[in-house]
């Protein structure tokens, strides 16, 4: 799945006291918001920000945002082949930090936030079983979620884990 990783950046900090996150220290709310709004200015449509709290990692809450395939969805040119993706497709774009509890809060700490989004498959069984390979998909969401970074001045790198 392709993970996207960045810091430096103090522009989603929480506007609640930590005592009000999900997990303490554990942020993502505010970047899950963007990144919905962003992507729906591009016409690909999410659902609002949910957490899920029997997903973590490092031991925090994450955030995600569900994105239901569609078949006007921005495909490369050269994906345009890849024809038989299942109109139940689903994908959760899954946000999350690592942090130490309360850095959030200060414009200085905030930065060296370390910030994660993933890209992975949540489709039904019966979209499962037809053995699709979906990562076109999964690989034009990250590259379109790095332009809308990089349009805030916000460097990330990308990798495949």
């Amino acid at each position: 799945m392709p993970h996207i990783a960045f810091s430096g950046t103090s522009d989603f900090r929480p506007y609640l006291p930590d005592a009000h996150q999900v997990s303490s220290g554990s942020y993502g709310f505010e970047l899950a918001v963007y990144l919905s709004q962003s992507l729906a200015g591009k016409r690909i449509f999410t659902s609002y920000p949910f957490c899920l709290a029997d997903r973590v990692r490092g031991g925090g809450a994450n955030w995600f945002l569900e994105y239901k395939y569609s078949s006007d969805f921005p495909l490369a040119p050269s994906d345009r082949l890849f024809k038989n993706i299942h109109s139940e497709a689903r994908f959760l774009i899954g946000i999350c930090t690592e942090c130490n509890d309360e850095d959030g809060y200060s414009e200085e700490t905030s930065k060296g936030i370390l910030w994660h989004i993933d890209i992975e498959d949540d489709h039904p069984q019966r979209v499962r079983a037809a053995g699709t390979d979906y990562a076109p998909v999964k690989v034009r969401l990250a590259e379109i979620i790095i332009e809308i970074l990089d349009s805030r001045g916000i460097k990330s790198e990308c990798s495949w884990i």
